[in-house]
């Protein structure tokens, strides 16, 4: 679906920009195509979506697992009286709200046993984005705190 979503959504925003020179997804894979320096960047992602279609048995599907994961995230937030709801990032639960269509935000707060990159995720419902923003900031002014009064501020001098 996301390669047909991205079909359809490029198309109907270029189609209502006249004068850009392209109006389609087509348009832009013959433009780069024709262009100096079209080796440079790789199209297979959108000659994809260019051939994408989906037929209307997926397309029921798609719009029953959105709504369904639509369900669930607001169903949380309402029955627990939350704005938002927080997880690590490396688990799932950024699917949910991906498949949703749900914003959702990660703040880096450390490296988890194997030295990889851990997050904290913020996901809420549509139209929330400047309020997980804001909590997103709040984190990081937390850690950044935290992280100032647990390193020593001076550094011995070397002569």
């Amino acid at each position: 679906m996301l390669l047909h979503d991205f079909k359809r959504e490029l198309n109907a925003y270029l189609s209502a920009r006249p004068g850009l020179g392209v109006s389609t997804l087509d348009d832009i894979i013959a433009f780069n195509a024709a262009s100096d320096g079209a080796q440079a960047y790789d199209q297979d992602l959108l000659i994809d979506s260019a051939g994408t279609t989906v037929d209307q048995d997926q397309l029921s599907r798609a719009t029953n697992l959105r709504t369904a994961h639509r369900q669930l995230i607001e169903g949380l937030l309402q029955q627990n009286s939350l704005d938002a709801l927080i997880d690590w990032s490396e688990v799932s639960f950024k699917a949910v709200g991906a498949i949703a269509g749900y914003p959702g935000i990660t703040v880096p707060v450390g490296l988890n046993n194997e030295g990889l990159p851990k997050g904290l995720y913020f996901l809420s419902t549509a139209w929330d984005e400047a309020k997980l923003l804001s909590y997103a900031y709040a984190l990081e002014q937390v850690l950044l705190a935290a992280l100032s009064t647990s390193i020593s501020t001076t550094v011995p001098r070397e002569d």
